[in-house]
């Protein structure tokens, strides 16, 4: 089949487009549409986490975005055969976008699935369009000389639809907002109702209205004017997402508008006429400094919400600190006396008082010793905590523990074993803080979290650097805990039930002092029941950092 020219055009762009025919503001003024509701489109999707209205939502987006790209090609298309097929596929792509529109209506107004009914009255509207999308009906015939088609009764039909769609959400909206009166619900979903409706109902009726007064005047120039819907629209979604949190999301204002900025300076590459440009620059520099005003007031807001914070956080530190010395405080004081009644200090004692005051005894220096993990771990957290550095052997440090949790773990039943390969396990570090608050608290945990099975724990060397691992039979890390994992007050959802004493302070800890000796600490696991696995490399010789 022969190529067919539109009249007076001439391939420039990839060989199948020329500018030149274009309305000079047709980039300016669907580039930045495109771009920013397809930036809200993706952003939402993942920060929402899929949710059904974040899927119709980018729904609205990808359909109208389509359509945009669509009617580009329309106006800058230069193969008659391109520009009528776009034009045949007008019906298609424009009627997802109402369909998307009140879907997504429902579904946020409803806060539920539309009923199958509905779905299958959707899907037989989509399909009714597709199906005469090939005949006359919906294209009559192309008119080479203006490059255009001749428009059937289908378009209109799908122009009527939107009108209907507009009624349709405004009748979501307004028994919406019954229920919502009906069942006394609080006044920030009412007013996200309003705000929403509003935006879906503008944006629609400039759609059709500039689709339909282009159709029937034949001055498509005003479908130029109907992206600026999808722009209010989006202005009303931002402003819903930025008050009310809307879609679980928080979503800071700065970054849509330096990404209208970003939309709007990269249109002007496609202005051309030196008549025009002054006005668009101008319009632009309107929008920049709009833009910075708001840019500077989010940006001054944020920097003075987050000294107040760090204020507060000094402020609770301190108090933390307070408390825990004076628990501390009372605590060794009440250990000291357990401590007498178990030696008789105070004179003869039953044997049942005496096991008494001996689990109150061990009780109260666990005790002491979760104080000592917190208040430590907010020194290393603050790099005030000091280290004493001396070379020691680390072998002896893992065995000395092995031989204390053996007692523990034969009592719950577990077997505990140790590996250790020949070499010289000399290294430089603080003994005390690496062997009872690392090498301890591994083994301590993987015995608590064990169930039935073993504890294996081993230790090698790799060059210069040692790797000590503890490996368990336990219940396992999920995906979810593994990210919660070796965080300030981090433990899984299920730990507490295995372990009531768990503050999730102790692996925190952990990781501050093997990095401050200048290794690193992970773990890995197949999942929940599967066991797990933890690792501590530690180099040689490594120079503490005390800042």
């Amino acid at each position: 089949m022969e190529d067919l020219y539109c009249s007076l055009a001439v391939p420039q762009f990839a060989t199948f487009f020329d500018f030149s025919f274009a309305p000079t503001l047709l980039f300016y003024a669907y580039l930045p549409v495109i771009v920013i509701s397809l930036f809200l489109g993706f952003y939402i999707l993942l920060k929402d986490n899929y949710s059904l209205q974040s899927k119709l939502f980018f729904g609205i987006s990808i359909s109208f975005s389509l359509w945009v790209l669509n009617i580009i090609v329309q106006w800058v298309g230069v193969y008659g055969q391109i520009v009528h097929f776009s034009w045949q596929i007008s019906a298609i792509l424009e009627i997802f976008i109402p369909i998307f529109v009140v879907y997504f209506i429902y579904v946020f107004v409803e806060k539920r699935d539309a009923s199958y009914s509905l779905k299958y009255f959707f899907s037989l509207v989509i399909v009714a369009v597709t199906f005469l999308t090939p005949y006359s009906f919906n294209m009559q015939s192309f008119d080479l000389a203006n490059c255009e088609s001749n428009v059937g009764p289908l378009l209109y039909g799908v122009y009527g639809f939107e009108i209907l769609s507009i009624f349709w959400i405004i009748m979501i909206g307004i028994k919406g907002l019954r229920g919502s009166f009906a069942k006394n619900e609080d006044k920030d979903f009412k007013g996200q109702i309003l705000f929403l409706i509003s935006g879906a109902s503008i944006f629609l009726g400039l759609f059709a209205a500039s689709n339909i007064f282009g159709e029937v005047t034949q001055i498509y120039q005003m479908n130029l004017v109907g992206p600026l819907g999808m722009v209010l629209f989006l202005a009303f979604l931002s402003y819903l997402i930025v008050k009310f949190k809307t879609f679980h999301i928080k979503l800071l204002a700065t970054q849509v508008f330096v990404f209208s900025l970003c939309a709007l300076l990269f249109a002007l590459i496609f202005i051309n006429e030196i008549s025009i440009s002054h006005i668009v620059v101008g319009v632009t520099l309107f929008m920049a400094i709009i833009l910075s005003v708001f840019l500077v007031r989010s940006v001054q807001k944020e920097v003075e919400q987050r000294e107040k914070i760090e204020k507060l956080n000094e402020q609770l530190e301190g108090l933390v600190h307070f408390i825990s010395h004076e628990i501390k405080g009372y605590l060794s004081k009440s250990a000291s006396v357990f401590a007498g009644i178990i030696d008789e200090d105070f004179g003869p004692i039953s044997p049942e008082l005496k096991n008494a005051s001996d689990i109150a005894l061990k009780a109260n220096r666990a005790g002491v010793e979760t104080i000592m993990t917190i208040l430590n771990s907010a020194n290393v957290k603050k790099g005030t905590m000091t280290f004493t550095m001396a070379p020691f052997d680390i072998k002896a440090s893992v065995l000395a523990q092995v031989e204390e949790m053996k007692p523990t773990a034969e009592a719950r039943g577990l077997k505990l074993d140790v590996h250790i390969e020949n070499a010289d396990y000399l290294i430089t570090g603080d003994k005390e803080q690496l062997e009872k608050h690392v090498i301890r608290n591994l083994i301590d945990n993987s015995v608590r979290y064990t169930m039935k099975g073993s504890v294996t724990v081993s230790l090698k060397r790799l060059n210069d650097k040692i790797l000590f691992t503890v490996k368990d039979t336990g219940i396992g890390i999920t995906l979810e805990d593994k990210g919660r994992l070796f965080t300030e007050g981090g433990r899984g959802i299920e730990s507490v039930k295995v372990n009531v004493a768990s503050t999730g302070y102790g692996l925190f800890f952990a990781k501050g002092i093997v990095e401050k000796h200048g290794g690193r600490i992970w773990a890995e696991s197949e999942g929940a029941d599967k066991g797990a696995t933890f690792f501590v490399e530690l180099p040689i010789k490594k120079a503490i950092a005390n800042s």
